[in-house]
């Protein structure tokens, strides 16, 4: 029997992990697919070592959640600016349970984005935080 001079080497050790997919040029899928080829490898696996290679020089976890955090306290004083007349939103009261609404909002918005749960209730608590250390801005 033949050899296949083609052969690709398995990695077998991926099985927990998560699909995350999207569409790319064609030239950039036939280069990995080439790139796969060449290094004997599979496309997924080409894939990870670009994207862990990348991810290299980013923001932390831990910044790229207080940034999301500070995006959604940035909308709620938008929010509460924009509805300052609005009778419902009169009283800290009333204004809470519009905040509990919001952060409701925020958690369904995160988890259409295929966001963990782990990393939603971080920014949810932080989301909290800020509320609560700008609480005076809400009124202005």
């Amino acid at each position: 029997m033949l050899n296949d001079p083609f052969a690709i080497e398995r990695d077998g050790h991926y099985k927990s992990g998560k699909m995350v997919g999207g569409y790319v040029p064609r030239h950039l899928a036939e280069y990995v697919h080439l790139l796969a080829l060449y290094h004997n490898r599979t496309s997924q696996t080409v894939l990870r070592q670009i994207i862990e290679h990348w991810l290299e020089d980013q923001e932390p976890v831990g910044s790229i959640l207080t940034a999301l955090a500070d995006r959604a306290y940035t909308e709620w004083l938008r929010r509460c600016r924009e509805f300052a007349k609005d009778p419902d939103w009169k009283g800290l009261r009333d204004r809470s349970k519009h905040f509990t609404s919001y952060k409701k909002e925020v958690r369904t918005r995160l988890q259409k984005r295929k966001i963990a749960d782990e990393y939603i209730e971080r920014v949810l608590q932080e989301l909290h935080r800020l509320r609560k250390a700008g609480q005076i801005e809400e009124v202005l």
